[in-house]
């Protein structure tokens, strides 16, 4: 028998390495770094992202990266996990939890209808909806309630799909207050017509305001409206065919345990600047 030489061994196993690699970008699965060298033993949970700055996205090195991105892997390598991400549009997602063919989810909100496919975490960051005017104007909008725009003169931008809490959703019913509301399907083009003063306001989330604002480089041509419009817990979940619920207890200790140790809000603040 001959015996077969060790380098073209290994170089067979470089070779299906790569072909390997080739295969689960082509589908769109990212397997990001571990967090520390012990990490790369850890067993590995799939879930899945679609293109929504700051929270996940593709910076200018084609690397996955984001707000939930950075806390949903510091929070599952504290629980013993590493993260596999698939592209998926956000119902396919959903769908994909239901099944158990993926087991995760970052960035979501409570709601009992999902409660019955999914394991929710505790919270482990909050969604903030402010309202956001040209820098000086906020005296003039004497505003203490969305309801207060059906008697005024202003206009609001908002982006379609997005959820704005459950006043704004009772507000949609009436043809009067959408008179106000000047609707676009994604990207910063609210802001835009903000700073061009084409409308005089725009509801945005936080997290999205920061990023959208420092994109553009206007962030000294804005500021917060004090009216509250709404605010949430957010939570990772975990699809309940395919998941341990000794997992979810995990994830818990983690987040308890990088809340206090203060690491999570140190990920937080970085994408508030």
């Amino acid at each position: 028998m001959t015996k077969k030489s060790p380098i073209h061994f290994f170089a067979r196993l470089l070779i299906q390495g790569k072909k390997r690699l080739a295969a689960a970008f082509a589908v769109g699965l990212v397997l990001l770094p571990a967090m520390g060298a012990a990490a790369q033993d850890f067993p590995t949970l799939t879930t899945a992202w679609e293109p929504w700055p700051p929270y996940q996205y593709l910076n200018a090195d084609n690397r996955l990266t984001g707000l939930d991105v950075e806390l949903l892997e510091a929070v599952a390598a504290s629980a013993g996990y590493r993260m596999k991400f698939r592209k998926l549009p956000w119902e396919r997602h959903m769908e994909h939890l239901k099944r158990g063919s993926v087991q995760v989810a970052a960035g979501i909100s409570y709601t009992a209808k999902r409660a019955k496919f999914l394991f929710y975490s505790r919270p482990y960051r909050l969604e903030t909806v402010r309202l956001y005017v040209r820098r000086g104007e906020t005296g003039a909008m004497q505003l203490t309630s969305l309801a207060d725009l059906i008697e005024s003169p202003f206009v609001i931008g908002v982006q379609a799909s997005y959820y704005y809490g459950p006043l704004y959703e009772s507000l949609k019913g009436k043809a009067r207050f959408l008179e106000h509301i000047e609707e676009i399907e994604a990207g910063d083009a609210n802001f835009r017509k903000l700073i061009l003063k084409r409308i005089d306001g725009v509801l945005s989330d936080t997290y999205v305001a920061a990023a959208t604002l420092r994109s553009l480089g206007d962030t000294q041509k804005v500021e917060i409206h004090p009216m509250t419009i709404y605010s949430d817990r957010i939570y990772f979940v975990f699809s309940k065919k395919s998941v341990d619920p000794k997992i979810v207890e995990a994830f818990n200790r983690a987040i308890e345990k990088e809340t206090l140790a203060g690491t999570l809000q140190e990920i937080i603040d970085k994408w508030l600047k």
